[in-house]
This record gives C-alpha cells, structure tokens and sequence, in this order.
C-alpha cells in the first residue's frame, strides 16, 4: 500500500520547481509504466515494481501483493522501506514479510475492490487479523 501526495492545483503555465517536479514525476511514472508491461506475466518482478512505486511516491514503505480469489488469499511479494524499518517489522512479526499470506475478509475485500481509502490502525488491521492487535 502507498499514499503518495501528487500535489494539485498547479496552473498550466506556472513556472518553478512545483511543476518541475510534477513533470518529473510524471516522467518517471511513464517511464516505469511502460518498463513494467515489458514483464512476462509468469516472471513479474514485485520487487522492483514495490522499489519503483516508493521512488516514484516518496511514501515510506511500499508493498506489493497478489490475491488469489479462489482462496481468499492475499500474498506478499515485495516490500521496500528503509533497512532499517525492514529489520524492525520482521523482528517484530517473527517472518520476513514477503511470502506471507493473509485471508482476507470479505468487508475488507469490498474495500479493496470499491478502491476506497481505508485507516489502518496497525498491523492487525493490515494484516486482516492475523497479527495480534498490540502490534
């Protein structure tokens, strides 16, 4: 998951370092959009796209997940955050995080397929309830 603040209200001709910036990002989205539809469906690498996605967003921590409808299972496959951040949430989970597959609900699936922004309070929350809630 990501939250990425793109900024708005940017006039067309506006010069300076805001519109800059947004044409960058901009660029940069493009350029990985198009890097990404290169993939084989059968060898997408969630890693980089995970790595790409917390470039382009600047968010602290991205993760990239595939869910299998069949068994209501959603499965990591790739984080990116600092090292250090990365090292504290596996000791603190007791797994390394990629590989790790949650149920998933199907309240939060409603969420996930409406698109709807939804507070996470926590890992037991991120996790659908399979961490404990003092995470």
């Amino acid at each position: 998951m990501c939250y990425s603040p793109l900024g708005g209200g940017v006039v067309a001709n506006a010069p300076g370092p805001r519109r800059d910036s947004r044409n960058q990002m901009l660029s940069r989205l493009s350029d990985a959009a198009l890097h990404f539809l290169e993939f084989p469906f059968a060898r997408v690498d969630h890693q980089l796209i995970a790595d790409s996605l917390r470039s382009l967003t600047g968010a602290v921590m991205t993760s990239v997940a595939t869910y299998a409808a069949s068994t209501h299972q959603l499965t990591v496959e790739g984080i990116s955050a600092n090292p250090r951040a990365i090292k504290s949430l596996t000791e603190l989970i007791g797994n390394s995080l990629p590989g790790l597959s949650f149920t998933v609900d199907d309240t939060a699936l409603k969420g996930h397929l409406a698109r709807e922004l939804v507070r996470i309070d926590g890992l037991y929350d991120l996790s659908f309830g399979a961490f404990p809630r003092p995470l």
